[in-house]
């Protein structure tokens, strides 16, 4: 689903990227350089992979509670059809802030990874580090008023997370269970 996914990511961009181009003269046209489009570009056909790293970290049981959470937050956003950056209103560059909001939290759940961990999952971590700096770099083309309300769901998600695993110590629940 995820190759479908990265698969229709691309289709869009081949189809709009004079769409993008004209987006980012018309807001940033300081910033508008090949650079800045690849950046973007690769931004968000980037997800999908990123995506596919977190579950299957999920799948493996390498997620702690709060991170189970966070990805989950995940997932639901990106399934929401109504979200900051509507694609029926920006095309391929509407996926900007699903690329966004996969990137600051997937930084999130990645700092608490060893990349030996990863790696012996045969995940590129030079793509997953290159991924995250395109986070910083691909940032400022968000329109600020939707990239703090980005921001603000990050840290409500964060400490919904945290509030949740502190009442509910989900090891605590499971060693009653088990012993």
């Amino acid at each position: 689903m995820l190759e479908a996914f990265y698969n229709q990511l691309q289709l869009e961009y081949e189809k709009e990227k004079d769409q993008i181009r004209d987006f980012m003269n018309k807001n940033h046209p300081s910033l508008l350089t090949e650079s800045s489009i690849t950046a973007i570009r690769d931004f968000i056909l980037g997800m999908p992979l990123i995506i596919r790293i977190l579950n299957t970290l999920q799948m493996k049981n390498m997620l702690n509670s709060e991170e189970k959470l966070l990805y989950g937050f995940l997932v639901s956003y990106l399934l929401e059809p109504n979200d900051l950056l509507p694609k029926n209103q920006y095309g391929f560059f509407g996926y900007l802030d699903d690329a966004y909001l996969t990137g600051i939290i997937s930084k999130n759940i990645f700092a608490g990874k060893k990349l030996s961990d990863l790696e012996d999952l045969s995940f590129d971590t030079d793509l997953i580090n290159h991924y995250l700096a395109l986070l910083d770099r691909t940032k400022i083309f968000i329109p600020q008023d939707i990239r703090e309300k980005l921001d603000n769901t990050y840290k409500d998600a964060i400490n919904m997370a945290l509030g949740i695993t502190r009442q509910i110590n989900i090891e605590e629940i499971e060693k009653n269970l088990f012993n």
